[in-house]
């Protein structure tokens, strides 16, 4: 879906800048955490776990703090038997979204405030705990934002 009215698109479900100079994909696996119903402990330790994710995908290439992010998170929760959840149980994806953009941003080197895009998708759910985890895929345009 090109959007003419921006400098972005969103192809195969993954938002780039049209003007993309680096991009990435990285995937933590692992329970997602929510910081709302999870002890402050396992939350740390999640984004942990989603900043080595993203330094070992961009390679240890210097990212700028100064350049504008297009942000895709693809979740995958797991249900079922050592999922620690119930089918039936429902999820407020929202409250997923900040310990995973905490890491992000630590992983790169940047503050979040540069993130200009924040595509959230929850795809389809899976049965086990190692197939569960979220998928981060980032663009940037290596320009400073304007003004």
């Amino acid at each position: 879906m090109l959007n003419s009215e921006s400098d972005f698109t969103i192809k195969r479900g993954v938002v780039r800048f049209h003007t993309e100079a680096r991009s990435f994909c990285a995937t933590a696996k692992g329970r997602i955490i929510n910081p709302q119903t999870q002890p402050s402990l396992r939350v740390q330790d999640w984004k942990d776990k989603v900043e080595c994710a993203v330094k070992a995908a961009r390679g240890g290439a210097q990212w700028s703090c100064a350049d504008r992010y297009a942000v895709t998170l693809q979740f995958r929760f797991g249900f079922g038997p050592g999922c620690f959840r119930s089918k039936d149980q429902k999820l407020d994806v929202d409250n997923f979204v900040k310990p995973v953009v905490d890491g992000l941003a630590k992983g790169l080197g940047v503050d979040d405030s540069n993130f200009r895009i924040l595509l959230i998708r929850r795809l389809d759910d899976v049965e086990t705990l190692a197939e569960e985890g979220v998928r981060l895929f980032v663009s940037s345009t290596g320009n400073a934002p304007p003004g």
